[in-house]
């Protein structure tokens, strides 16, 4: 279950669509049963549980994530208080709903420094990008995204392209060509590595 997780979350970033994806989501999401794993496996059920979002299934995807924070509220698990929060993000900022993007990048932002999970924080700048770049009010959040270091081995990670992809998209919202240009072809190439 672990690996049609894996993989179903995978192929959806790929952009792959169908039946076959689907039918992997379901495997993994195992009724419920892959919400208990996140703080064992968490790298994992990321994958799987992010799945929703890609394929662009906000209701399922919504529904998971408040399933995840009630879950992770009675067991105090940060990490999936962590990944609830991206989740709402992006479900949000898919919707257009900027504000509650930019509660939910800020909450994950929070927990992510004073719990010392940096590694969290591209995440919740990438699917709040939307609401980062239409609301000139964030110029606070937007700038973690310059100030945000990843180690040398996580920044050649899907995270590394994440912020780069973030700082590029912030760089040509405010006009900066070649700063935009030179981030978006960093973070198409760690992608292009990637596959």
């Amino acid at each position: 279950r672990r690996l049609a997780g894996l993989l179903a979350g995978v192929l959806a970033w790929r952009g792959e669509r169908g039946p076959g994806v689907l039918a992997l989501l379901d495997h993994a999401l195992d009724h419920g049963r892959l919400l208990a794993r996140v703080d064992s496996d968490s790298l994992m059920a990321a994958q799987a549980l992010f799945g929703p979002v890609m394929l662009e299934q906000l209701g399922r995807a919504e529904e998971l994530a408040d399933q995840l924070v009630a879950q992770s509220r009675s067991r105090g698990s940060v990490v999936g208080l962590v990944i609830a929060g991206c989740m709402h993000a992006a479900v949000r900022a898919r919707r257009g709903e900027l504000v509650g993007a930019e509660t939910e990048v800020r909450t994950v932002i929070e927990i992510a420094v004073e719990y010392g999970m940096a590694f969290a924080i591209p995440s919740a700048l990438w699917y709040g990008a939307d609401a980062l770049i239409e609301r000139p009010g964030l110029a606070d959040i937007a700038a973690l995204a310059d100030i945000a270091a990843l180690p040398p081995d996580l920044a050649r990670t899907a995270s590394g392209a994440l912020l780069r992809e973030v700082r590029g998209r912030l760089a040509l919202a405010a006009g900066d060509l070649s700063t935009a240009r030179a981030e978006l072809k960093a973070a198409a190439g760690t992608y292009e590595t990637l596959h």
